[in-house]
């Protein structure tokens, strides 16, 4: 599980990174990134308490654990999500974006590994 958690936190920094550059190099606007930096942060620290409450799922084989962190989870994310709206100068919609970008980071990751596997099957 722990291997998860780093190449999943490494795809999402690499993920942030290009994608910071692409945002700011179209619109030129420090809030829309700034935006997208936040909700990409909640997004990172979302990842890792879901895979804290999966090990700890894991170790003590109860649910009720697993759903107190998920509901934990999605408080933390509305209340910083309604908090971040509030604010005049952040774009909601990079905001969304970057709370997406771990789906992304999967799903990224997904098709490589079936292109990967496309390839190696092409290839014999």
């Amino acid at each position: 599980m722990e291997n998860v958690k780093t190449d999943m936190t490494r795809d999402l920094i690499w993920a942030h990174f290009v994608l910071q550059l692409i945002l700011f190099g179209t619109f030129k606007n420090p809030h829309m990134n700034l935006s997208f930096l936040f909700g990409g942060m909640i997004s990172l620290g979302n990842l890792h308490l879901m895979v804290r409450d999966c090990e700890s799922l894991r170790l003590s084989g109860s649910s009720k654990r697993m759903l107190g962190g998920f509901g934990f989870r999605l408080l933390l994310m509305a209340v910083v999500v309604g908090l971040a709206l509030s604010l005049q100068r952040f774009h909601p919609y990079a905001l969304l974006a970057g709370l997406f970008t771990l789906q992304f980071s999967f799903a990224g990751r997904q098709l490589l590994w079936l292109a990967g596997t496309a390839v190696n099957k092409g290839s014999h």
